[in-house]
């Protein structure tokens, strides 16, 4: 994960396990997310929020309200990913 907050530039595989490792305990928003890994919040969700989602990776907070603007994420335990 400190590879990825420190630097500009960090490959797409290292900014997905740092995601999935902050959330793996808790919900973090993407902004929250954003702060942690020196990242702009839109572009966390829109190049790895939503498709993690999709993947079946993380999970909303609320997820009837997936646009919610207070939307946080939590990573799916190993054991009930698809």
């Amino acid at each position: 994960m400190r590879r990825v907050a420190e630097g500009r530039w960090a490959l797409a595989a290292d900014v997905r396990a740092a995601i999935l490792e902050l959330c793996r305990d808790r919900y973090l928003t993407s902004r929250e997310l954003a702060a942690l890994l020196n990242r702009k919040a839109s572009t966390i969700q829109q190049n790895y929020l939503a498709r993690m989602v999709r993947e079946g990776v993380l999970r909303h907070r609320k997820p009837d309200q997936p646009n919610a603007p207070d939307q946080a994420y939590r990573t799916v335990p190993s054991w009930e990913a698809p």
